[in-house]
């Protein structure tokens, strides 16, 4: 018996090392490749995220607009900001504050751009831009976000309904 214990080999301090070396190569080899994969998931996430909250804030506005009860329902607007009342008979209020954009005080969305994140453009019936309340066929609404992954830009048109 005590043969068979002196003839089993066991693994030297030698290839130990080796092994570590070997197996500390491999990962600085792959720690660029998988960081750089990593980085561009974190990117492409970020920029999805921001994408779909402009896709639905844009998206609720132009609903909400398109439901604006007549052109004296209009209270107020400019370039930044839009107040109504809708067809249901609730008081609409859009604007920018900061990098927030609310709806009747309420964050709807984060992220906007600082300066130009929300812009109201007001059109009539010839396509010129107006700043007649009784004027307005069309209103183009512009979304512009930003975070570490980029600006990102959406507008939409709405006609309301019940502006004739």
């Amino acid at each position: 018996m005590r043969n068979k214990i002196k003839n089993t080999r066991g693994i030297t301090l030698i290839e130990i090392l080796l092994v570590v070396i070997i197996i500390g190569v491999l990962a600085g080899c792959l720690a660029p490749i998988i960081t750089g994969t990593v980085d561009a998931w974190m990117f492409s996430s970020q920029r999805t995220a921001m994408l779909e909250d402009a896709r639905t804030s844009l998206f609720r506005m132009a609903r909400e607009i398109r439901l604006i009860r007549g052109e004296t329902y209009i209270s107020s607007f400019s370039p930044t900001l839009l107040e109504f009342q809708d067809y249901y008979g609730n008081n609409v209020r859009l604007e920018q504050s900061g990098t927030d954009l609310l709806r009747n005080g309420h964050v709807m969305a984060s992220g906007l751009k600082t300066t130009g994140g929300l812009l109201f453009l007001y059109f009539d019936g010839n396509d010129l831009q107006t700043t007649v309340t009784a004027n307005i066929r069309r209103i183009v609404v512009a979304l512009t976000l930003e975070n570490g992954a980029g600006e990102l830009s959406l507008q939409n048109q709405v006609c309301p309904r019940n502006l004739q």
